[in-house]
């Protein structure tokens, strides 16, 4: 690899000038750092791509996808405690669904984006150049964000419930 003593561009070993700002290039730099700028310029690469990615959970959405998953571990938890009313534990049942299927949808969306491929495949010709439409990605943020508020509602009407029963 070699590094523009212009710009500051990195180029390829077989190039004679830069292709950004047309200097003569110099020599190619040593193996260490050629490594290091190929892993920066890869570094880049993948955050830029991931930057336009309507699939790449942006930061509010990875940290509300591990709450749900940490909500729906504590579900699983309180459900089978035998001391609570049948109806507190219905509702922490329903929120642990819905907490896992908000989670899945906040954490992984490329798993889910496949999932849905999966389901055009059986209706649909060429469905895997299939990419996910506006719509599409409006209604799995739509499902995360609503899907944390119905977590959180059938949690308080689970707490509720055991305040009145007095659990």
């Amino acid at each position: 690899m070699k590094r523009c003593g212009q710009c500051g561009a990195e180029q390829s070993d077989g190039r004679m000038f830069c292709v950004d700002c047309g200097a003569r290039l110099g020599e190619p730099l040593p193996e260490e750092e050629s490594r290091r700028a190929a892993a920066s310029l890869s570094e880049k690469i993948g955050r830029a791509t991931r930057a336009g990615d309507d699939l790449a959970p942006g930061r509010a959405e990875r940290a509300v996808g591990i709450a749900l998953f940490a909500i729906a571990a504590v579900c699983v938890v309180i459900w089978q405690i035998p001391v609570f009313p049948p109806d507190v534990r219905k509702l922490v049942f329903a929120a642990f669904f819905a907490a896992a299927a908000a989670g899945m949808n906040a954490a992984f969306p490329q798993l889910m984006w496949g999932l849905e491929k999966l389901r055009l495949s059986l209706t649909v010709r060429d469905s895997e150049t299939a990419e996910p439409s506006w719509w599409w990605t409006v209604c799995r943020r739509a499902l995360i964000w609503g899907g944390a508020a119905a977590v959180l509602i059938l949690i308080a009407l689970a707490a509720w419930g055991c305040v009145r029963a007095g659990a």
